[in-house]
């Protein structure tokens, strides 16, 4: 026994097994039919739906200034100073609007 070499256990990670093909397909199903996809699934469309709800309701919002600028616009006869910063400052929120709907329409696609 003096001579002798013991050989050492093998380690935790030495002596696990690969998985086998049909047990990577069983863990692939068990993913795929469990509740973790469909929340997500459910979570992303319900995010989606939500920015587009808000996307309706900015654009709803800017109409009725959008409205009133264009009445007031008819009724100046003196071209007042006003209705032409009111219109850059609607022209500005038009295109932070337009930015913001862009990034909305991307979301979506990119979760279709």
């Amino acid at each position: 026994m003096s001579g002798e070499r013991v050989r050492p256990l093998p380690s935790s990670a030495s002596r696990r097994t690969r998985s086998s093909p049909a047990s990577s397909r069983a863990a692939a199903i068990d993913i795929a039919n469990s509740g973790r996809c469909a929340g997500f699934d459910a979570e992303i469309t319900k995010k989606i739906a939500i920015n587009n709800a808000e996307l309706e309701e900015e654009d709803a919002d800017l109409k009725k200034p959008q409205w009133q600028a264009g009445k007031i616009r008819n009724l100046d006869f003196r071209r007042a100073s006003l209705v032409e910063m009111v219109a850059k400052r609607l022209r500005a929120c038009e295109a932070l609007l337009d930015g913001y709907a862009r990034c909305v329409f991307i979301v979506h696609d990119k979760n279709r």
